[in-house]
C-alpha cells in the first residue's frame, strides 16, 4: 500500500507499517522458515499472520476507499489503543514463534526461562509506549493535529452556508476531538437527534434500540431519567474493545446516548453456540482470544488516567459481540458496554460516598454485597479488584456455557460464598495455565486477585500454551516467588 493514499491516522500507519517490517524480516528469513516445519510452528505462524491481517485491515480503512474521509474519520479518529493493542500482540506472538522454531528440539526448562524472557520484553515495550513522547503517542499527536487542521478547512469552505453533511460531520468531528459542545450549538437539535427503530433491549434505567444518526446506523440507549454519568465515562473512552460514544443529548427528561451498533451481546451469542455446537460454546483458543480481548478492554479502564474507571456491572450480557471476523476459526470481536453503574476511581484521601451492592448477583464480587454502607468520612472505594472477580465469573460462562451459580438462589448466594467458597464449575480438560489464572481472579480476598495486567500476559500464555506453542507448565516460573508477578506483585 502506497503511504500517499493514506487520508487518516498517516503518521500510526507509518510506525505500524515499521513494526510490520521488522516482522516481515523475521518470516522471510530462510534459515527461519526451514525450521517452522511442526505442528506448534504453523499454529504460531497462523496466530502472526491474523496479527498481521488486523495491522493491514485497520491501513486499509485509514486509506477511506470504501467512504469519505470524513465519513471514516467517526470509527478513525483516534486508533492509538488500537496501534498500541496491535504492536504488542505482534511482539507477543513472534516472540512465541522465535521460541517455537528455535526451541522446539530443547528441555523444557530452557523453553520456560525463553518464555519468561519474551513476557518480560512484552512489559517492557507496553511501557516503553504508553509512555508520554513515545513514538507511539508522537505519531498519534501528529495524527490528531493533521486531522484538526482537514477539519478547519471543511468548516471554513462551508461557513457560509452552514448546512449539509460534510459542515456538519466536520463540527462534529471537531467538537469531538476538541471535548466540547460547540457541535450541538451549530447545528439544528432536529439533525442531531438519532431516529429509533427496532427495540435491542430493556432494563430498570431505560431501553436500547437500533437507530440511525447522520444517516449511519447506530444503537440508542434512552434512559428514564436524565443522568449524563454514563455518557460522560464512555465519551472518554476509546478503545478498540469498549463500545464507541457517539452522541449525547438529552429531551423530554432523558438522557439519549447514540453508540457504535453491535449485532449481539455475549449472553445470547453464547446460548446460540450451545445450541449449534451441542456441547462447549467455544473452541478453547477461541474461548480465551474472547477472554483476553474482555480482560485487554478491562486493563484499559483500570489503567485510564487521570482516572481510573471500575467497570461494576462486568457480565456477559454486557459484552457486545461480531461474530464471524476475518473469518478465522470462528473468532469474533467482543466490546464492553453499559457503563450505567460505573464510577471513576481515585486513590485518594478525598472523603468520597460509594455505593455498596452495584452489580449482577451472579457475577459481583462476594465483598461488593451486604457490606456496611460507605459513609462520607470513610475514603474506602468501590474496589477495582471486584471487578476481577466478575471476569472470572464471565470466564466460567465463555468455558462452559452456564451462568455462574446456575441454581443457587440468588438471596443466599453471597452467603455460600463466604462459608463454603463454592465457585463456578470449569471443564476437567481446563488447561493449568488457564485454570490457575481464572482462579486466581476468584479468590477470595481481593488483594489476592491479580490485575488486568497480569491477567493478560496469563491469558496469552494459556492461548500460547492450548495451542502447543509453549509447555503447559510454564506457569511453574512466571508465577514463582523469584518472579515479579502474581507472586510478588507490584503496585496493587
Amino acid at each position: 500500500m502506497d503511504l500517499d493514499q493514506i487520508q487518516l491516522n498517516k503518521h500510526l500507519c507509518t510506525y505500524l507499517r515499521k513494526r510490520l517490517r521488522k516482522t516481515r524480516n523475521v518470516l522471510e528469513d530462510r534459515t527461519f522458515i526451514r525450521r517452522a516445519r511442526n505442528s506448534s510452528q504453523q499454529r504460531a505462524l497462523t496466530e502472526v499472520d491474523l496479527v498481521m491481517t488486523r495491522a493491514e485491515e485497520l491501513e486499509s480503512k485509514c486509506m477511506c476507499k470504501q467512504s469519505s474521509w470524513l465519513d471514516a474519520a467517526i470509527t478513525l479518529a483516534d486508533i492509538k489503543e488500537e496501534v498500541l493493542e496491535i504492536v504488542l500482540d505482534l511482539c507477543f506472538w513472534t516472540s512465541m514463534l522465535k521460541i517455537a522454531v528455535a526451541d522446539s528440539d530443547t528441555e523444557e526448562s530452557k523453553v520456560v526461562r525463553s518464555t519468561a524472557k519474551a513476557v518480560k520484553k512484552h512489559e517492557d515495550l507496553l511501557q516503553k509506549l504508553l509512555e508520554e513522547g513515545s513514538s507511539l503517542q508522537k505519531a498519534a499527536s501528529d495524527d490528531r493535529d493533521h486531522l484538526l487542521a482537514k477539519l478547519e478547512k471543511v468548516k471554513k469552505e462551508h461557513a457560509s452556508r452552514s448546512t449539509g453533511d460534510e459542515y456538519i460531520l466536520s463540527l462534529y468531528l471537531w467538537s469531538r476531538i476538541k471535548g466540547d459542545d460547540q457541535f450541538a450549538a451549530n447545528v439544528e437539535s432536529k439533525q442531531l437527534m438519532a431516529r429509533p427503530g427496532n427495540l435491542l433491549g430493556s432494563g430498570a434505567s431505560g431501553n436500547v434500540t437500533e437507530a440511525t444518526w447522520l444517516d449511519k446506523k447506530c444503537a440508542l440507549k434512552v434512559l428514564k431519567v436524565v443522568d449524563e454519568k454514563e455518557a460522560t465515562i464512555l465519551r472518554g473512552c476509546n478503545h478498540p474493545h469498549i463500545v464507541r460514544f457517539l452522541w449525547y443529548w438529552e429531551h423530554q427528561r432523558k438522557s439519549h446516548i447514540v453508540m457504535e451498533w453491535m449485532p449481539t451481546d455475549l449472553s445470547t451469542h453464547i446460548e446460540r453456540q450451545v445450541e449449534k455446537n451441542g456441547g462447549k460454546p467455544f473452541q478453547l483458543h477461541v474461548a480465551i482470544d474472547i477472554m483476553l480481548q474482555i480482560a485487554k478492554a478491562m486493563r484499559y479502564l483500570h489503567s485510564k488516567k487521570p482516572r481510573k474507571i471500575v467497570h461494576r456491572d462486568l457480565k456477559t450480557s454486557n459484552i457486545l459481540v461480531q461474530p464471524n471476523i476475518n473469518n478465522a476459526e470462528g473468532y469474533v470481536l467482543v466490546k464492553l458496554a453499559d457503563f450505567g453503574t460505573s464510577k471513576f476511581y481515585n486513590r485518594t484521601e478525598t472523603p468520597s460516598l460509594q455505593t455498596s451492592e452495584k452489580g449482577t448477583t451472579m457475577y459481583a464480587a462476594p465483598e461488593v454485597f451486604k457490606q456496611k454502607p460507605v459513609r462520607a468520612n470513610n475514603t474506602s472505594m468501590f474496589p477495582p479488584k471486584a471487578d476481577v472477580w466478575s471476569f472470572a465469573m464471565v470466564c466460567s460462562e465463555i468455558l462452559t456455557g452456564e451462568v455462574p451459580f446456575n441454581g443457587i438462589p440468588r438471596a443466599t448466594l453471597h452467603d455460600e460464598i463466604k462459608k463454603s467458597g463454592i465457585r463456578p464449575d470449569l471443564p476437567p480438560d481446563c488447561p493449568r495455565t488457564l485454570h490457575f489464572c481464572i482462579t486466581s481472579c476468584w479468590a477470595q480476598n481481593p488483594k489476592k486477585r491479580p490485575t488486568f495486567v497480569e491477567v493478560c500476559k496469563m491469558l496469552k500464555l494459556a492461548k500460547a500454551a492450548i495451542l502447543g506453542i509453549i509447555c503447559l507448565d510454564v506457569h511453574k516460573l512466571l508465577f514463582s516467588p523469584n518472579h515479579p508477578t502474581l507472586a510478588n506483585p507490584k503496585n496493587r
